[in-house]
């Protein structure tokens, strides 16, 4: 069976860049999820241009499908994410997205 994972990053992104407080990965990852999406992913960086701790650990805290946290390596983010306890973690390598 065809599963479908939406990512909210750029959600997040359009967040940072417009400064707009009221745009919100965490809403939009539950609308997709009532749209029928199976599971959701977020990447984390050490960068504030994309999502916040906060994301995670609210998503975790009230979706219903899959989560899959991405994250570099760096061990500051496996910490968080360890607290977090995603359905799964991808490690990236996000250096051309700060950049």
């Amino acid at each position: 069976m065809k599963r479908l994972t939406i990512a909210v990053d750029e959600v997040a992104t359009l967040r940072h860049v417009l400064k707009d407080g009221d745009i919100d990965p965490v809403q939009f990852a539950v609308m997709c999820e009532v749209a029928g999406a199976n599971g959701i992913s977020l990447t984390l960086t050490d960068s504030h241009i994309g999502a916040l701790e906060r994301d995670a650990q609210l998503l975790k805290k009230i979706r219903k499908s899959f989560l899959n946290l991405h994250i570099p390596p760096e061990p500051q983010l496996i910490k968080a994410v360890l607290s977090i306890s995603p359905d799964m973690v991808t490690f990236v390598d996000v250096s051309n997205v700060d950049g």
